[in-house]
């Protein structure tokens, strides 16, 4: 906090397509200045049709989840995963980024104009530097927490660090949370004991009001350090992830993320994906709730509903950036062409931008943004059979924005596909995510949940309910070991092992002819 007034006004833009509708609304609220960014890119490349939703609520200065927004994406693009392993990639590039802040400050050009051209002269060596440079460290006290979501397929993949949090609204407004925060006071006792144990001390709670509301927080420092975080996963700040004598996975703050890969099924509605300015005043249940009843009013607009949503932020006191992302009737049904059949990809990422503090437009019109990524989706690639295969047509509205302090909309080129025929000679290649198995009975669709293959394969199961309990399918969601396993129903059976002795029996027929793995981490 550290406006008299909050700074309500907001950045709000809408895009969909065939399968899905998203709106992003971000507001600076009583923020000093706006540290939140973001990307939302209905399709990253024509070759996979694959969106990519990120919100990144920086800390200590707006930089880092800058950097974020505006590279986060071309790296997952470029990774040579990106084809045939995106859960693998998506791993990988969270501490790609990382490697990224602390090997040079080459980063800050993406998101620090210099409009004098000292920068470039500097580098050229046409002026002697005025000062001795210092060995590089990287951002101290300034970081970025991120959560990402990847839509490809019938599979959507979330990935996250720190506490902006992905939640799923399932059939009739049942909230599933698909992240987890990562804080040392509310997350696993192993995730406590790392951060003491490097070091780590707690400066107790501590309570603000904003708007008569009691907002408690937890901060905690290393050391003699002047800077304090309350998260425990991070990209970014350095000078807590600087100890000699412990490894990286030790550190008192890692850029480890939890992956977490379902499949969209017809009882899905809706996700939202939002920063710590949200979720600290509203809870997961509270925010699908009112959702839910204002889509159920006939002629209510998503643009408002997000709109609505963000301004349960100013009780924080921090900004709020809200991404929720439609799914229409019928998602879950696409089918994914395989990927590894297409030529070099074209990007369509439209535009990035960087918005001055209260910079504000909720009109089609040259909207501003804290940092947005916006794509366009018509167009079509051809597999390797030469035919055409046509991507989700959209229905959207892209707009390349000016910053007037100084920092131009850029296009972001990128070439996704240096990897798509890159399957190897060593053996058989895995499967990709549209990919056909073909077994001796039927062909499964490699996507498919082991829900759905239950439904089409398995008389024997009534897929509504646990086969070994019997406890129905909607319960399941409720337990929280179940919630987060991309098979719920296989993963609640497991637990039912000790209780019927013939139980393991069951799950490995069902294992071997749904043929799914049931989680990631």
């Amino acid at each position: 906090m550290g406006n008299s007034l909050p700074v309500e006004s907001k950045f709000t833009f809408e895009e969909e397509n065939d399968r899905i509708k998203y709106v992003v609304s971000s507001m600076q609220g009583w923020g000093e200045k706006m540290e939140d960014a973001h990307a939302a890119i209905l399709n990253l490349d024509d070759a996979t049709s694959t969106s990519f939703f990120g919100v990144y609520d920086g800390h200590g200065g707006a930089e880092v989840a800058l950097y974020c927004a505006k590279q986060f994406h071309i790296e997952l693009c470029n990774h040579e995963d990106y084809h045939n392993d995106l859960i693998n990639a998506l791993d990988n590039v969270f501490l790609s980024m990382d490697e990224n802040l602390q090997q040079s400050d080459a980063w800050r050009e993406l998101v620090i104009p210099h409009d004098n051209g000292c920068m470039y002269f500097l580098k050229a060596g046409v002026c002697a530097k005025p000062f001795p440079q210092a060995t590089y460290t990287g951002p101290a006290y300034e970081g970025s927490t991120a959560c990402v979501v990847v839509i490809r397929g019938n599979q959507m993949i979330v990935g996250h660090v720190g506490d902006s949090r992905c939640v799923l609204s399932r059939q009739g407004g049942l909230a599933i949370d698909l992240s987890f925060d990562h804080k040392p006071c509310t997350r696993t006792e192993s995730e406590r004991e790392r951060v003491q144990n490097a070091g780590g001390r707690s400066l107790g709670l501590r309570c603000e009001q904003v708007m008569g509301n009691y907002v408690v927080k937890e901060q905690w420092v290393l050391g003699d350090f002047g800077g304090g975080v309350t998260i425990s996963r991070s990209i970014g700040d350095f000078a807590f992830k600087k100890n000699k004598d412990l490894d990286r996975e030790k550190q008192m703050l890692v850029c480890d993320p939890d992956i977490l890969a379902d499949d969209i099924t017809d009882d899905m509605e809706f996700l939202v994906i939002a920063s710590q300015g949200l979720w600290s005043c509203v809870d997961s249940a509270d925010v699908v709730s009112y959702i839910h009843d204002r889509l159920s009013v006939e002629g209510a607009e998503l643009r408002v509903i997000c709109e609505e949503v963000v301004e349960f932020g100013l009780a924080s006191g921090e900004n709020t950036t809200v991404i929720l992302v439609q799914f229409k009737p019928g998602a879950f049904q696409y089918q994914l062409v395989d990927p590894a059949g297409f030529g070099t990809a074209v990007s369509n990422i439209a535009s990035t931008s960087a918005a001055p503090a209260g910079a504000s437009d909720t009109s089609d019109e040259g909207v501003m943004a804290d940092s947005s990524a916006t794509a366009d989706t018509s167009g079509s690639a051809r597999a390797e059979s030469g035919e055409l295969v046509p991507t989700p047509s959209a229905n959207n509205t892209v707009t390349d924005e000016v910053d007037p302090t100084g920092t131009v909309a850029a296009d972001d080129k990128v070439d996704p596909n240096s990897s798509a025929n890159a399957d190897a000679d060593d053996g058989a290649p895995k499967p990709s995510l549209g990919a056909v198995i073909e077994s001796d009975e039927v062909a499964l669709d490699a996507t498919a949940t082991g829900h759905q293959v239950a439904v089409r394969q398995q008389e024997e199961f009534d897929p509504k309910k646990c086969w070994i309990c019997g406890k129905g399918y909607k319960k399941i969601l409720l337990e929280p070991s179940s919630a987060r396993a991309r098979n719920p129903l296989l993963a609640h059976a497991k637990t039912c092992e000790s209780e019927d002795k013939k139980a393991k029996k069951k799950i490995t027929k069902y294992m071997m002819k749904a043929n799914v793995t049931n989680q990631y981490h």
